[in-house]
């Protein structure tokens, strides 16, 4: 049996026993005493047949437990079954199974050796709920009756699993979750962040923590760099107002080249000074073209202000970082930028393809215990996934597809009610069978001139004479 499967194996064991499911089950007193729906029932319910648990009727979900689990319970019963305990329930076994899978997968030995322990990105989706939700999910709309639900989720892309996975009302600002990530900070561990979490105290923590960062740069940031020449005052002393002076972004891109990248060390940030370094790169017409296109549309729809310096800025790649030269070049930064996109895959595959969004009008409990169980679903493929990945790329050195992938874990989902809870010699043979078909099926297709993530990923590993280096 391949080592990584065995792995998951028992990652899959010790969650998914009849007495760790009932143990959670007491413990958030979902179950007190002996019923029809027994907790493994609910949880294969609500997990493996229920895509539609927020569309389809009663009277089908009741429908699916006679036909599936031979229980017959009326649709009022049933309805009575999704409440607060049900939500704690799926909660638990939600958060239980985040903390094994992200200890189980980061405690892995990386397929990739590099010079950062984690490649970390955060992103959140949105998920819009129906109208009488919105006095538990605030929506972040024009109106204040809307309704909506936010996922953070921040990924660790050299094992695959997920750091972080919040649900807020969707009226916060992804600026508001920094202080939960600032929690789990390590050393020598590379954050990706967008606008949407650039924040220079949250960027300094991640200096002082001995952490490594690549941020886009907003367009409202002060620039500055050290004045040679600095004003001396009456008392022979250096004004402090004249020690920096600012710096005009445009001036400098203007004279740039199409699709040409510098670098300019010893950068300053904001009122606080923050020095870093910046990278800047003058896009091609094709990319800026697209770029305004997107800019555009979000004016149109009241998103962004039409002006000079914002049509200016969409025609530059800005970031700040804190790497040195010596590990990642000048021309690498947007590449490993770019990695940020597979968050936005990932939510991609929660919408297309686990259906995270598709919420009617149903009791607020019932959509708890739905995306709680979506969750718990999506955790569950991701370790699998995770799995076929590193053995692809350990036998083939190729790499899979995300979104081909998923769609193949998803389509086993119902053969695992009965395998899930059954001996380890059923689950072995038909985790392996999954695993076969993302290795047969699941691969990506690569597309000319374009960089896959494994191949962004690979270029900056390092050999094991510089690993020996390291740590000499």
């Amino acid at each position: 049996m391949n080592k990584r499967i065995r792995q998951l194996l028992k990652s899959l064991k010790e969650l998914y026993l009849i007495e760790v499911v009932e143990k959670v089950a007491f413990k958030t007193k979902f179950m007190k005493r002996k019923s029809k729906i027994t907790p493994e029932i609910f949880l294969s319910l609500c997990l493996f047949g229920g895509e539609d648990l927020c569309r389809s009727s009663l009277l089908q979900l009741r429908s699916r437990l006679e036909a599936r689990e031979n229980i017959t319970i009326s649709p009022q019963a049933l309805d009575q079954r999704f409440n607060k305990k049900s939500v704690e329930f799926l909660k638990s076994i939600f958060n239980e199974m985040f903390k094994k899978q992200n200890t189980i997968l980061r405690d892995e030995e990386s397929l990739l050796k590099s010079h950062f322990k984690a490649i970390k990105v955060v992103d959140s989706t949105t998920i819009i709920l129906p109208e009488h939700l919105k006095t538990t999910y605030r929506g972040s709309g024009g109106s204040a009756s809307d309704a909506a639900v936010k996922v953070q989720l921040q990924l660790d892309l050299l094992t695959g699993s997920f750091i972080n996975c919040d649900i807020s009302e969707a009226v916060s600002n992804d600026a508001d979750y920094l202080p939960a990530l600032e929690k789990s900070i390590e050393e020598k561990e590379l954050h990706l962040k967008d606008l949407g979490y650039f924040n220079l105290e949250h960027i300094n923590i991640l200096e002082n923590s001995g952490a490594y960062y690549i941020s886009k740069l907003k367009s409202t940031s002060a620039i500055y760099i050290k004045n040679d020449n600095p004003e001396i005052n009456a008392k022979g002393k250096i004004k402090k107002s004249s020690i920096y002076k600012k710096v005009d972004i445009q001036e400098i891109a203007e004279p740039l080249a199409e699709g040409e990248t510098i670098e300019i060390s010893d950068i300053y940030i904001g009122k606080d000074k923050l020095k870093t370094k910046l990278i800047l790169t003058k896009l091609t017409q094709e990319c800026k073209l697209n770029r305004e296109k997107k800019f555009l549309k979000d004016v149109k729809k009241g998103k962004k202000a039409l002006s000079d310096k914002n049509i200016f800025w969409n025609s530059i790649n800005i970031y700040i970082t804190n790497i040195p030269n010596s590990i990642l070049s000048k021309d690498q930064i947007h590449d490993i930028y770019s990695l940020r996109w597979q968050v936005e895959l990932m939510f991609k595959i929660w919408k297309s393809i686990f259906k995270i969004h598709d919420v009617k009008k149903v009791k607020l409990e019932r959509f708890q215990c739905f995306l709680y169980a979506r969750l718990i679903s999506l955790l569950l493929t991701s370790s699998i996934v995770s799995t076929g990945k590193k053995i692809l790329y350990e036998e083939r050195k190729m790499e899979i597809s995300p979104m081909k992938s998923f769609g193949i874990v998803k389509e086993f989902f119902s053969g695992f009610r009965e395998k899930i809870f059954q001996g380890e010699i059923v689950l072995i043979r038909f985790l392996s069978k999954i695993i076969e078909s993302i290795m047969k099926y699941g691969v990506k297709s690569k597309k000319k001139g374009k960089k896959t993530s494994f191949e962004i990923i690979e270029s900056i590993k390092i050999s094991e004479d510089e690993l020996e280096s390291l740590v000499v």
